[in-house]
């Protein structure tokens, strides 16, 4: 079942549910435990998890997030190994991947297109992303079939 996440939403509102939606560190605690917690959650009942990259200076997380990003930075976790990991255990419900910027960009966006459908990944979050950016990298999300997915802060401006 590869269902995109409009798919997923339409699905549960037909049946009268609303979603499960759980959050993983990507590599936390190491590699192992990341992938028994990844199969865990999906049979616990998630209907979709979003799996935080870590990243070395996640300012926009709180300290239980950045902590645990630190441990799986020491534990090795890249990008790159953490979609190859996504890609081969590929849990029965849609990924989200949230990201930083640097670490995207490091990968290279057409790099990155091309691996987040392969792992799963059917939405994409990245919080620094300066909104002149979001329409250009959200022309190239949809056509690979990712949604890029949009946070708006209690301080956002309504134009």
């Amino acid at each position: 079942m590869d269902l995109t996440l409009a798919e997923t939403f339409a699905k549960l509102r037909g049946d009268g549910e609303t979603a499960l939606l759980a959050y993983l560190t990507g590599g936390y605690p190491d590699a192992g435990r990341f992938v028994r917690l990844l199969h865990e959650v999906a049979g616990a009942g998630a209907d979709i998890i979003e799996i935080g990259v870590p990243f070395s200076d996640p300012v926009a997380d709180g300290p239980v997030i950045q902590a645990a990003s630190q441990q799986a930075l020491a534990a090795g976790t890249t990008l790159t190994g953490l979609l190859e990991t996504l890609r081969a255990e590929r849990p029965e419900v849609p990924l989200v991947l949230m990201s930083y910027l640097n670490p995207l960009l490091a990968c290279g966006i057409e790099r990155l297109l091309d691996a987040l459908p392969q792992a799963g990944v059917r939405g994409l979050i990245v919080p620094d992303l300066p909104v002149e950016e979001a329409q250009a990298l959200s022309e190239q999300t949809r056509q690979a079939g990712v949604d890029l997915v949009l946070l708006a802060a209690p301080t956002s401006s309504t134009r």
